[in-house]
């Protein structure tokens, strides 16, 4: 089924490839009454109402008093701005302290919008971002092959966003990360959901990208 802002043959391609995949190791395999309601809860793009409730009250006591910290409030005096590799290296140091001991990429932070999965609430949020504004993009559209410590790797860039190019949304970085980034001709790099909670039109979005491109890449 093709998506309005995901109708590219090459996505498509692979999108059918993955489905099959799945469907192959699914096969003769046997499922319980409530696993396959809370499958078909997840297709419908729904799959966080399933929650209990004693789940959510543990969501909700595991975030009392967490604050952000004051390198990563970022509102509407920051658009525009664009910020040093030393000052963005500072706030991804910040972000990583935040969230020790927890993983913002792992399955229970992933989140459905109009039916695909992304794989964190950092990249949902982006994705909605699009959407209202009516920007077209897709997701995980291509693979690039990097070098890092000698051998060659793949790097799947979270979006391609029209009149723009590769987005990566990420709330720090490691060695491997920036090898990844500086593997490519051109690609910007967005934190947290706050650094364009401003944002209300395609024009100040442009604005704000604008500010975002990874400066260690080969130009």
């Amino acid at each position: 089924m093709g998506l309005p802002h995901l109708q590219h043959p090459e996505y498509e391609e692979a999108e059918l490839k993955r489905r099959k995949k799945v469907s192959q190791a699914l096969k003769g395999r046997k499922f319980s009454k409530e696993t396959l309601e809370k499958m078909s809860i997840a297709k419908k793009g729904k799959a966080r109402d399933s929650f209990t409730k004693e789940h959510c009250d543990n969501i909700s006591n595991a975030l009392k008093g967490y604050k952000h910290c004051e390198t990563h409030k970022i509102g509407s005096g920051n658009i525009g701005r664009k910020h040093s590799k030393k000052a963005r290296r500072n706030m991804s140091k910040a972000a990583a302290k935040r969230m020790e001991g927890k993983n913002p990429y792992s399955r229970a932070n992933s989140e459905y919008v109009e039916g695909i999965r992304y794989k964190s609430g950092w990249e949902a949020s982006f994705a909605k971002l699009l959407l209202k504004l009516g920007i077209k993009f897709f997701y995980e559209l291509r693979w690039f092959e990097y070098e890092y410590k000698g051998a060659t790797r793949r790097y799947l860039p979270d979006f391609k966003v029209k009149g723009v190019g590769y987005v990566e949304v990420k709330g720090w970085m490691k060695d491997k990360d920036e090898a990844k980034l500086n593997s490519m001709k051109r690609i910007f790099l967005v934190g947290e959901p706050e650094e364009y909670s401003n944002i209300r039109t395609p024009e100040q979005f442009f604005d704000w990208i604008k500010t975002k491109e990874w400066s260690g890449a080969i130009l």
